[in-house]
């Protein structure tokens, strides 16, 4: 490689990188002119001096084909297993003895000791709670305590044993299960990494991921990171998977295999859900700091300093949110003995910076419940991805796989209430909770968006940017979702605190000067610093000032203050990066007649992307351009690659002609790389 080619590199990220941090100074820029007064202006400069500090210390990476370098390209062998000749390093991980006995014990006891029967999920007539989405104040109403406890019913007999079965469980994790982790020679699990769970088409996107993962990770990261893919089973084509196609994708040797029946019988893990499995994982990975994202979820942006945050170390759990309130049943919490302090009102949604005054109802019971102190605080979580120390949480870890084992049954319907939402995310957050309180974690601020395409309703075809304004029938198509940078979130939830009270402080100072004023007769000579004491405890002008204040409250103010917090993840996953499926269902493809052909009976077709140019600014990777060029590379290069991969193999053997399928296959993953390859962004 050319001595010169790192500075190249690095010169044509910088500029790629200013490029696009000078589109984002123009959207703060743009923020900024229309901000009215001098105190969002504050706000608002505030705002972007976080964006331009965060921006350049974690975003200066290097592009995808760039930093995925190695000694060894798999274009240079004839096929995989000669590719599998050049790899270094021992893929498949091990468990000690001592190490393998605790997972046992846990696992054993939550499956000889479930709760025996299940909740009626049906939900009742008077229930008039739904999906209430964080931002959508028109239906926090449907989340009263009272509206809670009108959809799922839960009598005392269930209550009873639910709460006889957790402290029991409980007390057995306290005085045994975690105490055989302790006794451990030389500790459980050490140091930290990331970790996903393989396993069929899951391994496919678990080669996208950890190729994300290596390229835009942080300087810090990227190359040193080590990384965990759990898999449910031992078979043969997944330890093909691990032996002979991961060392060619990351030779670098930080990735290895834990396969879950080395621990446990097959009938134990092969077929557990996805949460479940997720849940698993983090109990048998032999980090201690984990980053656990879902095979579909993509790193764009750097992971720098996640591991050593200030909340990591304090609390040990972060998490991220989704779209939704929570509508956790009240019963809940009687369930697991959380008092609920229903005269304290502490937040409002995701606001918990304002002056409680200005969103408190007049009637306490009109409260959305979890509002209320010692409620879990809002929205519900989404855990594609989430940071935890087990050190700190091995316990909130072990209860939260009790709390799945025994979901479907109790705690989900519990936790979702049977309206939509998925209950099986915020078993862990309410893990924590029980057993830690509200201060073990720290929720992602920086509310999730979408991503995705628009498509004209009519004709079906691709709407780019500049076709948007002028086609009135279109509709959105979802494809992604969007979740924020922990760093930069924690620096402008930090900020914003201290800003809006100053800002209410200023406000109420400059509002007391003119009540002094308008009411000089009411108030006692004496300087001005002791008039603007009284007046600030005279009752009349709190109940004034506080009314005005309330009256100009927007939930949609707050999260103005995480509008630039850099996106960090892409959850992926409509549809997701399957090259089967796709070229199956002719994926992101959109079939016309030829312009050219004046008969009108010749049909063309046109690929278009599956995100919409928002992708272009938030990071430098071209995510779509290169999961298919991997999938080219791993999957076209030699014959009957995709026997490697269980998944593919099943599905293309099962065809009448199994090799006219893959070729099929591949030729429409040529032709998306192509097509990527002339409209990528990318450096």
């Amino acid at each position: 490689m050319s001595i010169y080619r790192p500075v190249k590199v690095l010169l044509s990220h910088v500029a790629a990188s200013l490029g696009l941090l000078g589109t984002r100074v123009r959207h703060a820029n743009h923020y900024l002119r229309r901000t009215k007064n001098k105190n969002l202006d504050i706000l608002a400069l505030s705002i972007l001096g976080l964006l331009l500090l965060g921006f350049i210390t974690k975003n200066l990476q290097t592009p995808a084909e760039r930093v995925f370098e190695k000694e060894y390209t798999v274009e240079e062998a004839s096929d995989l297993d000669t590719a599998l000749d050049h790899s270094k390093g021992d893929y498949i991980h091990s468990f000690p003895e001592p190490v393998k006995k605790a997972l046992q014990n846990v696992i054993q006891h939550i499956i000889d000791n479930p709760i025996d029967g299940h909740l009626d999920k049906q939900k009742e007539s008077e229930c008039n709670t739904g999906k209430v989405a964080i931002t959508d104040t028109s239906k926090f109403g449907q989340l009263t305590e009272s509206s809670l406890k009108n959809c799922i019913q839960v009598s005392d007999e269930i209550t009873a044993k639910l709460k006889a079965s957790q402290t029991a469980f409980i007390s057995k994790i306290r005085s045994d299960l975690t105490v055989k982790y302790d006794s451990i020679d030389g500790g459980a699990f050490h140091n930290e990494g990331i970790v996903m769970v393989g396993g069929g088409k899951f391994s496919l996107f678990a080669l996208t991921a950890l190729k994300a993962i290596r390229a835009n990770s942080g300087v810090q990261t990227r190359n040193t990171a080590p990384i965990e893919i759990i898999f449910p089973s031992d078979d043969d084509d997944d330890k093909t998977f691990c032996e002979s196609v991961l060392p060619v994708v990351d030779p670098s040797g930080l990735t290895k295999c834990i396969f879950l029946t080395d621990v446990f019988d097959r009938p134990s893990s092969s077929n557990m859900p996805a949460q479940q499995l997720k849940a698993l994982a983090l109990l048998v990975s032999s980090f201690e700091k984990i980053l656990l994202l879902d095979a579909d979820n993509y790193v764009i942006n750097s992971l720098d300093d996640y591991f050593s945050h200030n909340e990591l170390q304090e609390r040990g759990l972060v998490l991220w949110p989704h779209f939704w309130r929570r509508v956790h049943h009240p019963k809940l919490y009687d369930i697991f003995n959380v008092g609920i302090d229903r005269s304290n009102v502490v937040r409002n949604c995701f606001d918990d910076v304002s002056p409680k005054y200005m969103f408190q109802k007049e009637k306490l019971d009109e409260t959305p419940f979890h509002d209320f102190d010692h409620a879990i605080p809002d929205g519900c979580t989404e855990t594609g991805q989430l940071l935890i120390n087990k050190k700190k949480h091995l316990d909130t870890i072990i209860l939260n796989l009790y709390l799945h084992y025994n979901g479907e049954a109790y705690f989900y319907p519990l936790l979702d209430q049977s309206v939509g939402l998925d209950g099986n995310q915020d078993t862990l957050t309410l893990a924590a909770h029980v057993l830690h309180g509200e201060r073990s974690y720290y929720q992602i601020k920086a509310p999730i968006e979408s991503m995705g395409y628009w498509l004209d309703s009519q004709t079906g075809s691709p709407l780019n940017d500049e076709e948007l304004d002028s086609v009135t029938a279109k509709r959105f198509y979802r494809t992604a979702w969007l979740q924020h940078d922990l760093v930069n979130d924690w620096n402008f939830h930090a900020t914003g605190n201290n800003i809006i009270n100053d800002n209410v402080y200023e406000r109420e100072i400059t509002f007391c000067n003119q009540w002094l004023h308008d009411h000089n007769d009411s108030f006692a000579k004496a300087d001005q610093a002791q008039q603007i004491d009284q007046c600030r405890k005279s009752d009349d002008f709190k109940k004034t000032f506080e009314y005005i204040m309330k009256t100009s409250y927007k939930l949609s103010d707050i999260s103005s203050l995480y509008k630039y917090t850099p996106v960090t993840f892409v959850h992926s996953f409509s549809p997701q990066y399957d090259p089967w499926e796709c070229s199956q269902r002719e994926e992101s493809i959109f079939h016309t007649t030829d312009p050219k052909d004046k008969t009108k009976n010749r049909s063309i077709s046109i690929h278009y992307r599956m995100y919409d140019s928002k992708m272009s600014r938030l990071t430098n990777y071209d995510l779509e351009l290169e999961n298919w060029l991997i999938f080219k590379e791993v999957l076209c290069e030699y014959p009957d690659s995709y026997k490697k991969f269980s998944y593919l193999a099943k599905h293309i053997e099962a065809t009448e002609t199994p090799e006219e399928s893959a070729i099929s296959m591949c030729a429409y993953i040529r032709a998306r790389v192509k097509y990527l390859q002339d409209t990528t962004w990318s450096t």
